[in-house]
């Protein structure tokens, strides 16, 4: 007796259910998940509506339209305008399914939404939707009288997915405060990461500039001159810097930057999608010491971790003497305090004399 009441009772609020929801809505979020909840309304296939209409007697269509929200588990609410109502219905046949993509839905444009959590300028007009998880609920109502055909929430929704904004690129040659060697023709490939996510027509403006003497490289790319010293747009992680670009001074330290950005606008990236700043040092600088005979010059021999020889200021023609020079060759590290010198060990050296200053009679000091 018992299990004919359950029975009872159960078949009894299954058809009070049908009765009261004769309309059955099934939602499919599309990724990539964009911030911009108009690309969920505006675009094909970006969100699709299944809706199955329950058999009636009279087998008449069901005359419906559409409300909906989005929920995010920030606090982020977006819904339709309770005074939304479109000039037409939709008719879902009896007994019978239709579908309905993004770009035939207006239930969420920005004339027909309220916004709680966040601002309505802020979604449309400025970053889009926060970073979270959400979902979208729609629901059937009835298009005479108003009255909801489909159920409530959790029915008629989504599953959660994510929007997030994709990480910056990062600069992988040259690397930060690296000193490229200058060659006679300049040939320098700079190269980023790929931000992970990003999609295959996301594109990369290269920017270079000049960075002045006391100027940090943060306050260098906000005070960034325009336009910049050079500049370019490019589809591919890399760009070959040659002769055909403007000649970098030897000497003169550069800061480089990145920014990655969707021509769609569909895509959102942190930071505007601005990479790091970086500074390289094109070649060698001219540095005067205490001897005012003495300057530290670019030069073609090249050491490990010494790129710089010490040659004299010629000035009046030098007398030049050969001689062969034996002994210990010893070293110190630029700026280092103290007189302190270390010997060089375990190197294959030929010791070239360039330039002697003094006169024949004297003593001699070689470079």
């Amino acid at each position: 007796m018992k299990r004919f009441i359950f029975f009872t009772a159960l078949l009894f609020n299954t058809i009070y259910f049908w009765a009261q929801n004769p309309v059955t809505v099934q939602i499919l979020v599309q990724p990539p998940y964009s911030s911009h909840i108009e690309d969920y309304t505006s675009y094909e296939n970006k969100l699709v509506m299944i809706l199955s209409g329950q058999t009636n007697p009279n087998m008449t269509p069901y005359e419906v339209y559409f409300k909906g929200f989005l929920q995010g588990d920030n606090g982020v609410r977006v819904e339709t305008d309770d005074t939304y109502k479109p000039p037409t219905p939709v008719e879902i046949p009896s007994g019978g399914s239709i579908s309905f993509q993004g770009d035939d839905l207006d239930f969420f444009s920005s004339e027909h939404m309220t916004v709680t959590g966040t601002s309505t300028k802020s979604i449309i007009l400025s970053d889009g939707l926060p970073e979270g998880y959400y979902h979208i609920c729609i629901r059937a109502f009835d298009y005479n009288t108003d009255q909801p055909l489909s159920a409530e929430e959790p029915l008629g929704c989504s599953a959660d997915f994510g929007v997030f904004h994709l990480d910056p690129p990062q600069i992988l040659f040259p690397v930060c405060g690296e000193k490229i060697i200058s060659t006679e023709n300049q040939n320098i490939a700079f190269s980023w990461t790929i931000p992970i996510n990003s999609p295959p027509n996301t594109q990369y403006t290269l920017t270079l500039t000049e960075l002045q003497d006391g100027q940090s490289p943060e306050d260098a790319s906000q005070a960034m001159p325009y336009p910049p010293f050079f500049e370019t747009n490019t589809s591919t992680n890399s760009y070959v810097y040659s002769m055909a670009d403007p000649q970098l001074l030897k000497g003169k330290t550069y800061i480089v930057q990145v920014r990655a950005f969707d021509p769609e606008e569909k895509t959102e990236f942190n930071n505007d999608g601005y990479s790091e700043v970086c500074t390289f040092q094109y070649g060698n600088k001219l540095v005067l010491f205490d001897n005012p005979d003495l300057v530290k010059t670019d030069t073609s021999i090249s050491f490990f971790h010494l790129d710089t020889i010490l040659k004299p200021v010629i000035k009046s023609p030098p007398k030049f003497v050969s001689t062969k020079i034996c002994g210990k060759i010893q070293y110190k590290y630029p700026g280092q305090q103290g007189d302190e010198l270390y010997p060089m060990k375990r190197a294959n050296v030929k010791l070239i004399v360039d330039y002697t200053i003094g006169n024949p009679d004297d003593e001699f000091t070689s470079f």
